[in-house]
C-alpha cells in the first residue's frame, strides 16, 4: 500500500488526538474497510502467483467498495425495488371512472388545428431542443394552478425556467422529472409522482401557448410573415436588408430552417385575454369595474 500511494508515510506519522483509531489515511474510513483491501489483495496476490489471472492496473489500483458504503447502497436498492412491487390490488376502474381519471389526466398526445394558418406554415420546421419553441400549439385549455399540490407546482416551474430561461435541452429537463419523481416515490410513496416530461409540465402551467416568431427587420423594425407562407419575404421592402441569417454556417454547414436575424413574438390578443382570466380574482375584478 506504501508503494502504490494507498497510504503514505505521513499518514501513518499522523497523530490523532481524542480518538482510539489510528489514522488510515484519506482512502479508508473505517478498520472494517482496512481489513477488506487486505484480503482483497492477498486473495488477488494468491491468483496472479497461480497464473490464473495476469496483473492489470485496474486490479492493482482498483479498492474493493467500502463495506458500510456498499451496504447503504444495497438498502437503498431495496427499497426501491419495494416501491416498484407494491402494486395495488384494487378491481380495475370501471369505464366512468376511467373517464373521469382521464380528464384530471393533461392530455399530451393532442392534434394541431388544420385551420391555423400561421401554424400550419412553421409547423413543418424543426426545432432545436436547446432553443425554446414559442410556435409550440397544443390548443390548451387553462387549468386551475389553486388544485395543483404545492410539490408538483414548484417541480413544473423550475423544470420550465430551466428550459425557458437557461435553454436547458428537453432531454436534460425529463432526467429531472424523472430524479425528482423518483424521490418523491422514495420519500412519501402516497405522494402522487410529477410528470416526467417536459411538455406535460408545461401543459400543466398553461405555458404552451401559440407565440408566433415573426421576422424582424433590423434597421427599421419592420413585422414580416413567417416562413413559409405565400407572403413570405427573404429580404426588407423599403430598407432591401435581409431578414434571415445565411443559410450556411461558418463551418459550411446548411441549416435546417431559416433563422430570423432579428425574432419578434407575436401572441394573439384572444389568447392573451384567455390567460389573464385565468388568475384568480381578475374576473371579479372586472365584474367590480362594470358595476
Amino acid at each position: 500500500m506504501l508503494d502504490h500511494g494507498t497510504l503514505t508515510q505521513e499518514d501513518i506519522d499522523i497523530q490523532v488526538y481524542g480518538s482510539e483509531l489510528p489514522n488510515l489515511g484519506p482512502n479508508f474510513h473505517s478498520p472494517q474497510s482496512l481489513l477488506a483491501a487486505a484480503d482483497y489483495y492477498e486473495a488477488y496476490n494468491a491468483v496472479m502467483v497461480a497464473g490464473a489471472q495476469p496483473l492489470t492496473a485496474y486490479h492493482a489500483y482498483h479498492l474493493p467498495p467500502d463495506p458500510e458504503g456498499h451496504a447503504l447502497e444495497c438498502a437503498m436498492d431495496n427499497a426501491f425495488a419495494e416501491i416498484q412491487q407494491q402494486v395495488p390490488s384494487d378491481d380495475p376502474p370501471s369505464q366512468g371512472q376511467s373517464a373521469e381519471l382521464d380528464d384530471e389526466i393533461p392530455d399530451v398526445d393532442f392534434e394541431l388545428d388544420d385551420n391555423a394558418d400561421l401554424l400550419d406554415a412553421i409547423n413543418h420546421q424543426e426545432v432545436s431542443e436547446d432553443v425554446p419553441d414559442l410556435s409550440f400549439n397544443t390548443g390548451i385549455s387553462f387549468e386551475d394552478l389553486s388544485t395543483l399540490p404545492v410539490y408538483l407546482l414548484v417541480v413544473y416551474m423550475m423544470t420550465t425556467w430551466l428550459h425557458l430561461q437557461w435553454h436547458l435541452p428537453c432531454a436534460a429537463c425529463n432526467a429531472v422529472l424523472g430524479i425528482l419523481s423518483c424521490l418523491i416515490l422514495a420519500l412519501c410513496p402516497s405522494l402522487s409522482p410529477p410528470f416526467v416530461t417536459l411538455p406535460s409540465a408545461m401543459k400543466v402551467l398553461g405555458l404552451n401557448l401559440q407565440v408566433y416568431e415573426l421576422p424582424c427587420c433590423p434597421s427599421c423594425c419592420e413585422v414580416y410573415p413567417p416562413v413559409g407562407l405565400l407572403h413570405t419575404q427573404d429580404k426588407c421592402t423599403p430598407c432591401n436588408m435581409s431578414l434571415f441569417l445565411p443559410d450556411q454556417t461558418k463551418h459550411g454547414l446548411l441549416h435546417s430552417k431559416k433563422v430570423p436575424c432579428m425574432k419578434y413574438p407575436y401572441l394573439s390578443l384572444s389568447e392573451q385575454i384567455q390567460s389573464i382570466l385565468t388568475i384568480p380574482g381578475v374576473e371579479d375584478s372586472l365584474d367590480e369595474w362594470h358595476t
